[in-house]
């Protein structure tokens, strides 16, 4: 059996797929990898026969992941310049927790450019509710996934999940230890606690994605 993989942004995808890519091809052709603009429903409609598996990540930290990566243009693993809308963004907001702490703004312009920045900046704007849509719909796909993969645990439940397909992990030459897209050192991780609120907020759907996600990983989603 073939798996597809959805590759979300900013979840441990780009290590997922190069670990699994440098895996002997014999095993390396029972996987097909998508990118960044395939969906799960998209997948599913083009390749119904084949299960999918995917990484998710708490919405929180995927925020300050993709915008720390954005304002990096994806160095150093990618070059992808900012276009038009992010340059904007990024003139404004030099931090995560600027932007963050912007959304509840008492100035209505600040706060305007702040929901503008979360709606351009690539990633930020495209989260867990972008390629999963919501619960509902893992729930009408749910027997065509194969394997739900943390970030948080990343290495754990890829090693997991080739088990169960019956792919030996330590034939790839890659190996998953090794991180591809890491934060850099400058980086600014910290969010405030009123920061932290709006991004939850913000992200309130993709909050619900991601607890049935977790559930279904371990088991606790009823069929």
């Amino acid at each position: 059996m073939t798996y597809q993989f959805i590759h979300i942004g900013k979840t441990g995808g780009t290590l997922v797929r190069e670990v699994l890519r440098s895996l002997p091809p014999e095993h390396r052709r029972r996987l097909r990898f998508h990118g960044h603009d395939v969906t799960l429903p998209q997948a599913l409609e083009a390749h119904p026969e084949m299960p999918v598996f995917f990484s998710v990540r708490r919405p929180e930290t995927l925020f300050v992941s993709a915008f720390n990566s954005r304002r990096r243009e994806g160095r150093p693993t990618y070059e992808r310049p900012h276009n038009r809308r992010e340059r904007i963004a990024f003139r404004v907001f030099d931090t995560p927790n600027a932007l963050a702490e912007s959304l509840s703004a008492g100035d209505p312009p600040l706060r305007a450019c702040a929901e503008f920045s979360m709606l351009a900046i690539n990633h930020v704007r495209k989260g867990l509710r972008w390629y999963l849509r919501g619960t509902e719909t893992l729930e009408e796909h749910r027997d065509a996934i194969a394997f739900i993969l943390l970030q948080e645990r990343l290495e754990e439940d890829l090693r997991a999940f080739t088990e169960r397909i019956g792919v030996p992990l330590d034939a790839a030459r890659v190996s998953p230890a090794e991180r591809l897209h890491s934060a850099v050192a400058e980086d600014e991780q910290e969010v405030s606690p009123a920061g932290l609120a709006n991004v939850r907020e913000w992200y309130r759907r993709d909050q619900e994605i991601y607890d049935w996600c977790v559930a279904f990983r371990d088991g606790r989603v009823a069929g």
